[in-house]
Protein backbone atom coordinates (compact mmCIF):
# COMPACT_ATOMS: atom_id res chain seq x y z
CA UNK A 1 0.00 0.00 0.00
CA UNK A 2 0.98 3.65 -0.27
CA UNK A 3 1.29 3.90 3.52
CA UNK A 4 3.63 0.91 3.78
CA UNK A 5 5.74 2.13 0.88
CA UNK A 6 5.93 5.61 2.42
CA UNK A 7 6.92 4.21 5.83
CA UNK A 8 9.67 2.08 4.30
CA UNK A 9 11.05 5.01 2.30
CA UNK A 10 11.07 7.26 5.38
CA UNK A 11 12.78 4.52 7.41
CA UNK A 12 15.47 4.39 4.71
CA UNK A 13 16.02 8.13 5.05
CA UNK A 14 14.31 9.16 1.81
CA UNK A 15 12.91 12.59 2.73
CA UNK A 16 11.82 13.66 -0.74
CA UNK A 17 8.07 14.27 -0.88
CA UNK A 18 7.92 13.86 2.89
CA UNK A 19 4.62 15.69 3.34
CA UNK A 20 2.91 13.40 0.80
CA UNK A 21 4.38 10.35 2.52
CA UNK A 22 3.27 11.53 5.96
CA UNK A 23 -0.27 12.11 4.72
CA UNK A 24 -0.38 8.53 3.43
CA UNK A 25 0.83 7.18 6.76
CA UNK A 26 -1.55 9.39 8.76
CA UNK A 27 -4.48 7.80 6.92
CA UNK A 28 -3.41 4.32 8.02
CA UNK A 29 -2.93 2.39 11.25
CA UNK A 30 0.83 2.72 10.74
CA UNK A 31 0.77 6.27 12.03
CA UNK A 32 0.44 5.16 15.65
CA UNK A 33 3.77 3.35 15.31
CA UNK A 34 5.59 6.13 13.52
CA UNK A 35 8.19 8.03 15.57
CA UNK A 36 8.38 11.66 14.37
CA UNK A 37 11.39 12.31 16.61
CA UNK A 38 13.33 9.54 14.89
CA UNK A 39 12.52 11.10 11.52
CA UNK A 40 14.05 14.39 12.71
CA UNK A 41 17.15 12.51 13.87
CA UNK A 42 17.62 10.98 10.42
CA UNK A 43 16.57 14.03 8.41
CA UNK A 44 16.79 17.35 10.30
CA UNK A 45 15.41 19.11 7.22
CA UNK A 46 12.09 17.41 8.00
CA UNK A 47 11.56 20.16 10.58
CA UNK A 48 10.23 22.41 7.81
CA UNK A 49 7.59 19.83 6.90
CA UNK A 50 6.71 19.30 10.56
CA UNK A 51 6.19 23.01 11.22
CA UNK A 52 3.92 23.26 8.19
CA UNK A 53 2.00 20.22 9.44
CA UNK A 54 1.52 21.82 12.85
CA UNK A 55 -0.10 24.82 11.18
CA UNK A 56 -2.27 22.71 8.87
CA UNK A 57 -5.67 22.66 10.59
CA UNK A 58 -7.06 20.24 8.03
CA UNK A 59 -5.11 17.63 9.99
CA UNK A 60 -6.38 16.22 13.29
CA UNK A 61 -5.19 18.03 16.41
CA UNK A 62 -3.67 14.89 17.93
CA UNK A 63 -1.76 14.32 14.69
CA UNK A 64 -0.43 17.87 14.64
CA UNK A 65 0.57 17.56 18.30
CA UNK A 66 2.77 14.58 17.52
CA UNK A 67 4.75 16.69 15.07
CA UNK A 68 4.78 19.61 17.50
CA UNK A 69 6.07 17.48 20.38
CA UNK A 70 8.80 16.05 18.17
CA UNK A 71 9.90 19.56 17.25
CA UNK A 72 9.81 20.59 20.90
CA UNK A 73 12.03 17.64 21.78
CA UNK A 74 14.51 17.89 18.94
CA UNK A 75 14.38 21.41 17.50
CA UNK A 76 12.62 23.81 19.89
CA UNK A 77 14.34 26.80 18.30
CA UNK A 78 12.48 26.05 15.05
CA UNK A 79 9.09 26.58 16.66
CA UNK A 80 7.76 30.07 15.99
CA UNK A 81 5.04 31.92 17.89
CA UNK A 82 2.53 30.82 15.26
CA UNK A 83 3.22 27.13 15.88
CA UNK A 84 3.06 27.68 19.64
CA UNK A 85 -0.56 28.78 19.24
CA UNK A 86 -1.48 25.10 19.16
CA UNK A 87 -1.30 25.37 22.95
CA UNK A 88 -4.44 27.51 22.85
CA UNK A 89 -6.20 24.76 20.90
CA UNK A 90 -5.21 22.22 23.56
CA UNK A 91 -6.43 24.51 26.35
CA UNK A 92 -9.73 25.14 24.54
CA UNK A 93 -10.31 21.42 24.06
CA UNK A 94 -9.85 20.82 27.76
CA UNK A 95 -12.43 23.48 28.63
CA UNK A 96 -14.96 22.21 26.11
CA UNK A 97 -14.96 18.67 27.45
CA UNK A 98 -13.09 18.47 30.76
CA UNK A 99 -14.38 14.95 31.49
CA UNK A 100 -12.93 13.46 28.31
CA UNK A 101 -10.05 15.86 27.80
CA UNK A 102 -9.16 16.80 31.36
CA UNK A 103 -5.61 15.63 30.78
CA UNK A 104 -5.20 18.57 28.41
CA UNK A 105 -5.04 20.84 31.45
CA UNK A 106 -1.86 19.06 32.48
CA UNK A 107 -0.60 19.16 28.92
CA UNK A 108 -1.25 22.88 28.69
CA UNK A 109 0.63 23.43 31.96
CA UNK A 110 3.60 21.44 30.66
CA UNK A 111 3.74 23.65 27.57
CA UNK A 112 3.51 26.79 29.72
CA UNK A 113 6.36 25.49 31.86
CA UNK A 114 8.46 24.84 28.78
CA UNK A 115 7.73 28.30 27.37
CA UNK A 116 8.84 29.89 30.63
CA UNK A 117 11.98 27.77 30.67
CA UNK A 118 12.79 28.75 27.10
CA UNK A 119 12.27 32.42 27.91
CA UNK A 120 9.38 32.69 25.43
CA UNK A 121 7.55 35.36 27.40
CA UNK A 122 6.34 36.97 24.18
CA UNK A 123 4.49 33.74 23.35
CA UNK A 124 3.07 33.50 26.87
CA UNK A 125 1.84 37.08 26.52
CA UNK A 126 0.13 36.18 23.26
CA UNK A 127 -1.52 33.13 24.86
CA UNK A 128 -2.44 34.81 28.13
CA UNK A 129 -5.70 36.43 27.00
CA UNK A 130 -7.11 33.14 25.71
CA UNK A 131 -8.17 29.85 27.24
CA UNK A 132 -4.57 29.06 28.16
CA UNK A 133 -4.53 32.14 30.40
CA UNK A 134 -5.75 30.32 33.51
CA UNK A 135 -2.98 27.74 33.26
CA UNK A 136 -0.45 30.53 32.74
CA UNK A 137 -1.59 32.30 35.91
CA UNK A 138 -1.53 29.04 37.86
CA UNK A 139 1.99 28.31 36.65
CA UNK A 140 3.19 31.75 37.69
CA UNK A 141 1.57 31.36 41.11
CA UNK A 142 3.15 27.97 41.73
CA UNK A 143 6.56 28.68 40.22
CA UNK A 144 7.20 32.15 41.61
CA UNK A 145 4.65 33.17 44.26
CA UNK A 146 4.17 30.05 46.39
CA UNK A 147 7.83 29.15 45.98
CA UNK A 148 8.82 32.62 47.29
CA UNK A 149 10.87 33.26 44.15
CA UNK A 150 9.26 36.40 42.81
CA UNK A 151 12.69 37.96 42.55
CA UNK A 152 13.62 35.32 39.96
CA UNK A 153 10.66 36.06 37.69
CA UNK A 154 11.69 37.86 34.48
CA UNK A 155 10.26 41.36 34.27
CA UNK A 156 8.46 40.41 31.06
CA UNK A 157 6.06 38.41 33.24
CA UNK A 158 4.49 41.79 34.03
CA UNK A 159 3.15 42.10 30.49
CA UNK A 160 2.00 38.46 30.58
CA UNK A 161 0.04 38.95 33.81
CA UNK A 162 -1.44 42.20 32.60
CA UNK A 163 -2.75 40.50 29.47
CA UNK A 164 -3.98 37.52 31.49
CA UNK A 165 -6.31 39.93 33.25
CA UNK A 166 -8.64 39.57 30.29
CA UNK A 167 -9.16 35.98 31.46
CA UNK A 168 -8.84 36.27 35.25
CA UNK A 169 -8.81 39.94 36.33
CA UNK A 170 -8.61 39.29 40.08
CA UNK A 171 -5.66 36.90 40.09
CA UNK A 172 -3.90 38.92 37.42
CA UNK A 173 -3.92 42.19 39.33
CA UNK A 174 -2.95 40.52 42.63
CA UNK A 175 0.10 38.75 41.23
CA UNK A 176 1.08 41.67 39.02
CA UNK A 177 1.01 43.93 42.07
CA UNK A 178 3.20 41.48 43.99
CA UNK A 179 5.67 41.31 41.13
CA UNK A 180 5.64 45.10 40.72
CA UNK A 181 6.94 45.47 44.27
CA UNK A 182 10.19 43.71 43.34
CA UNK A 183 10.55 44.37 39.62
CA UNK A 184 10.64 47.76 37.90
CA UNK A 185 9.54 46.43 34.50
CA UNK A 186 6.50 44.82 36.11
CA UNK A 187 5.87 48.05 38.03
CA UNK A 188 5.52 49.89 34.73
CA UNK A 189 2.95 47.30 33.60
CA UNK A 190 1.05 47.56 36.89
CA UNK A 191 0.99 51.34 36.66
CA UNK A 192 -0.32 51.12 33.10
CA UNK A 193 -3.00 48.68 34.20
CA UNK A 194 -4.19 50.97 36.98
CA UNK A 195 -4.11 53.92 34.63
CA UNK A 196 -6.46 52.01 32.32
CA UNK A 197 -8.83 51.18 35.14
CA UNK A 198 -8.77 54.31 37.29
CA UNK A 199 -6.87 57.02 35.44
CA UNK A 200 -4.41 57.23 38.35
CA UNK A 201 -0.72 56.40 38.38
CA UNK A 202 0.61 55.21 41.77
CA UNK A 203 4.31 55.23 42.52
CA UNK A 204 5.67 51.70 42.88
CA UNK A 205 9.32 52.51 42.93
CA UNK A 206 11.99 53.56 40.47
CA UNK A 207 11.36 53.02 36.74
CA UNK A 208 13.88 53.71 34.02
CA UNK A 209 12.75 56.70 31.92
CA UNK A 210 12.98 54.77 28.64
CA UNK A 211 10.79 51.87 29.83
CA UNK A 212 7.35 51.65 28.30
CA UNK A 213 4.54 49.27 29.22
CA UNK A 214 3.30 46.72 26.68
CA UNK A 215 0.26 47.60 24.55
CA UNK A 216 -1.88 45.37 26.81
Amino acid sequence: TDAVRAALEIACGEADGLDRKLLAIEASALFRWMDPSAILDRAPEAANVFTASVLDKSRRLDTRLRYFDALLEKSPARITADEWMIVEEVATLGLQDPFQYGENGNRTRSYVERLDGLGKLDVLQRLAAGNAGEQIIQWFEGRYVKANKLGEAPGAWGAVLRRAGKRNPEASIVWLHRLALVNDEAAAEFAALLREKTGSLPDHGHREPDWKPSPG
